[in-house]
Parts: C-alpha cells; sequence; structure tokens
C-alpha cells in the first residue's frame, strides 16, 4: 500500500475528530472513548508525513524576499537635469508677463496662475496631495501643457498610489520635454512598480544614453534588470552603484539576489552577511541569508538565521516549510521547530 492513502485517512481522521469522539461515547461510554482517543489522537500532528521536498529558493520566496521599493530610490540628480525652472522662477516669470501684458482676458489668466499654484504649493508641501493636484488642474485648464503643472500631478499621484494615473501625465509631459530626465525616471519607476519591468527598461536605457553614468539611472537598470532574471547584466549595474560607495540596500539586495540565481553563493553571502549587520530585522535579508548559508553547508548558523525570520515574520509559512525541512536534511541539528 502507498503511504499516500494512509495519509489520506490521518487527514480524513482529523477532521473528523469531534464526531467520532461523539460516536464513541455513545457507543462505549466515557471509559473507552478516552482510551480510544488517547491511543489515535495523541500527537496526531507529529504522525504527519514528513516534507521531503527540496528547500524553497529565493526565486520561489520572492513575495517575501524581493519586495520591490515603495518610493524612488532617492539620490540627488544633478542640478543640470532639472529643466523645469523651481516655484520661485515660475513666478517670477509670471509676474513679468502680468507686467507686460494689456489683454484683459490675458491679465486674468495670469493672475489666476499665480494664485493656483500658490495654493497648490502650500497643499503639496503640506502633504495634501489631492487639493493640490484640484489646483495644479486648473492651471491646465487654462494652459494644458504647463510643464511644472504636468510634473507636479505626475509625481504627487505616484505619493497616493495613483501609479496608472501618474504615467500618463508623465506621458503628456514627454510630449513637450522628451528627454526630460526626471519624468523619464519617475515613469520608469512607476513602470517597475506595475510590475511593467521591459517597458520600465526602456525609459531607463533612453537615460542611460545621455547619463551613462549617473549613479540613479545605474541603480534603477539594476533592479530592474534583476527583475527581469537578466541577472547576469544585473550584476554588472549593481557592482558599479556599490563601488560609487552608494549606500542603498535595495541595490545591495538586488545584488546578493542575482548572485543568488547564479549559484555564486559564496560572493551571495559576503553580501548578505554585511546586510544582515546593517539590519538584524529585514525580512528578506534573515530569509536569503539562512538559505545561502545552509547551500553552503552552514547548518548551525542556517538553523538559527531561520529561527530569527520565523519570529520576525510571525510564522510565515514559506519560512517555517523552509525550516522543516533544513531539520530533516540535517538530523545532526538539535531542532526545536516551532508549531504552527
Amino acid at each position: 500500500m502507498s503511504q499516500e492513502f494512509p495519509n489520506k485517512i490521518m487527514v480524513w481522521v482529523k477532521r473528523w475528530k469531534p464526531v467520532i469522539v461523539f460516536v464513541l461515547l455513545i457507543l462505549g461510554g466515557i471509559a473507552s472513548a478516552i482510551y480510544i482517543f488517547d491511543y489515535f489522537f495523541k500527537d496526531l500532528d507529529d504522525k504527519q508525513p514528513p516534507i521531503d521536498d527540496e528547500p524553497i529558493l529565493q526565486n520561489d520566496l520572492r513575495y517575501v524576499a524581493t519586495i520591490s521599493p515603495k518610493k524612488p530610490i532617492e539620490f540627488t540628480p544633478d542640478p543640470s537635469v532639472l529643466i523645469i525652472d523651481n516655484l520661485e522662477n515660475q513666478l517670477i516669470s509670471l509676474r513679468q508677463q502680468l507686467l507686460l501684458t494689456d489683454n484683459d482676458n490675458e491679465k486674468k489668466k495670469l493672475t489666476d496662475i499665480i494664485e493656483w499654484l500658490s495654493l497648490a504649493e502650500d497643499h503639496y508641501k503640506n502633504g495634501e496631495y489631492i487639493d493640490a493636484i484640484s489646483y495644479y488642474e486648473k492651471i491646465l485648464e487654462i494652459d494644458k501643457n504647463n510643464v511644472y503643472a504636468l510634473d507636479r500631478i505626475a509625481f504627487a499621484l505616484t505619493r497616493l498610489d495613483r501609479t496608472q494615473e501618474s504615467i500618463d501625465y508623465y506621458n503628456q509631459l514627454l510630449e513637450t520635454l522628451p528627454n526630460y530626465y526626471v519624468a523619464l525616471i519617475n515613469k520608469g519607476w512607476s513602470l517597475a512598480m506595475l510590475e511593467q519591468y521591459a517597458e520600465a527598461l526602456i525609459e531607463f536605457n533612453k537615460l542611460e544614453n545621455q547619463y551613462p553614468d549617473d549613479l540613479l539611472v545605474l541603480a534603477h537598470k539594476c533592479w530592474t534588470l534583476h527583475k527581469l532574471d537578466q541577472h547576469e547584466e544585473a550584476l554588472q549595474y549593481c557592482k558599479k552603484v556599490i563601488d560609487a560607495n552608494v549606500d542603498d540596500s535595495r541595490v545591495f539586495m538586488a545584488y546578493s539576489l542575482s548572485l543568488s540565481l547564479l549559484e555564486k553563493f559564496e560572493d551571495a553571502l559576503s553580501v548578505y552577511e554585511e546586510l544582515y549587520q546593517r539590519d538584524e530585522t529585514d525580512l528578506p535579508t534573515l530569509v536569503n541569508y539562512a538559505n545561502t548559508l545552509s547551500r553552503l553547508g552552514h547548518y548551525d548558523e542556517s538553523y538559527k538565521i531561520y529561527l530569527e525570520a520565523y519570529e520576525l515574520s510571525e510564522g510565515h509559512p514559506a519560512v517555517l516549510h523552509n525550516l522543516r525541512v533544513l531539520c530533516q536534511n540535517q538530523p545532526q541539528l538539535e531542532c526545536e521547530i516551532p508549531q504552527n
């Protein structure tokens, strides 16, 4: 008889345990019911068949281990790439136009834009993005190609997690300024947030052609290529950023995961060790650090890190699975597997 048949029986018995106990009480009385219950049901969970499959790899744990960044990687770009004037320059320009025009309708439009722009900026700086957007849209009703309003609305929408809408505004902005650095980088990031990585890479490639040494562009390409499973190329871009002493955990994570997925575990381990030293409470680091230790035969250390990951994740099933597989495959470990 195959092992599958008794296993199914055990699952059925566990499911109907209360009914079985009730029937035993009717047929044999309390004493018989207790005796039979103890014999058959004691340590029922321990009788479940062992897990005998391979440990879950990093690429199967991506919902744990490679969560996309929730905001763009924040390096300060060179001021030369910021084509759009800041607010102060915008207002100066508008007031100069107001002084030079004799047209009453034009004066009214310019006066309204100045007022709405000031109100929009107050809301924007206070994080009141919906109110800010409403005033920027008033400006667009008068001047549909106002690049400042388009830029602000697009970025505000990303802060409101209205990512697809933000892309629409960046597209409109790029019709007027096709090489605008900020619009391209943020459009690419927004596409990545929607897991449209191939489309995001197109935007980052455009930027790399213009700014081949820009660290923000290289960092985004590092992450995006990793998500596209182009790991060899991802390593090249991640390494450029790391070698420039830019300290961004997402670049390090993309770098280490790409190394692991290429089975370059020794190299990956050194990166995970550094990430672990920086933050012992980062779940993706713990999961991948423990898995890499196990791959390299450091089972005691792997067990310790998995326990930390299990506690931190509040009993995540995937972490528990890896922990059980490790303990089953390495019987020399003195494991105490948490009950879940």
